[in-house]
């Protein structure tokens, strides 16, 4: 199981909680195409058309932050997914 964590907007967007459970998920891939299953437009929201993650939001794994290009990256159970929106300013 993967332990998915989303920021609260978010999740309200689209009626779920902003902690969520995820089985039977190898790849941030399979994560995105599971997110979409369950809640309709939630794993499209999280990327762009041409399936690159969108660059507003920042993606860590287990409290180490991954690149949006590594989205093949593999996941194992017991992991926690953090989603969180980018912070920018000056």
């Amino acid at each position: 199981m993967i332990t998915v964590h989303l920021p609260r907007d978010l999740a309200a967007e689209f009626s779920c909680r902003d902690t969520l459970a995820v089985d039977g998920v190898r790849s941030l891939n399979e994560l995105w195409a599971a997110l979409d299953h369950r809640h309709p437009g939630l794993g499209r929201w999280l990327r762009e058309p041409d399936g690159a993650m969108r660059r507003h939001l920042s993606l860590f794994v287990n409290a180490q932050r991954v690149r949006w290009a590594d989205r093949g990256t593999v996941l194992e159970d017991g992991q926690e997914v953090w989603i969180l929106r980018a912070v920018s300013g000056g």
